[in-house]
């Protein structure tokens, strides 16, 4: 299994880091902060590893990767 850039759970550790120290935080737009281009690219070729499921959109990986991948994460 790859593991993800640095600055990948770099990332991870800042948010965790403030919603412990402010339980009440409200993290609003946390797909922005999550979703961003380098985490998907980071993510797809893990999710292409470990055979991942389809989506909600019933998009399996086999597909994204027939395709083409980075239109697809761009998006």
């Amino acid at each position: 299994m790859r593991k993800p850039p640095i600055r990948l759970p770099a990332r991870r550790r800042r948010l965790d880091a403030q919603a412990q120290a402010a339980p009440s935080w409200r993290f609003w737009g946390l797909s922005v902060q999550v979703c961003t281009l380098a985490t998907r690219r980071a993510a797809s070729p893990l999710a292409q590893a470990n055979h991942g499921a389809p989506g909600l959109d019933g998009v399996t990986v086999a597909a994204i990767a027939a395709s083409g991948r980075d239109g697809l994460l761009a998006q």
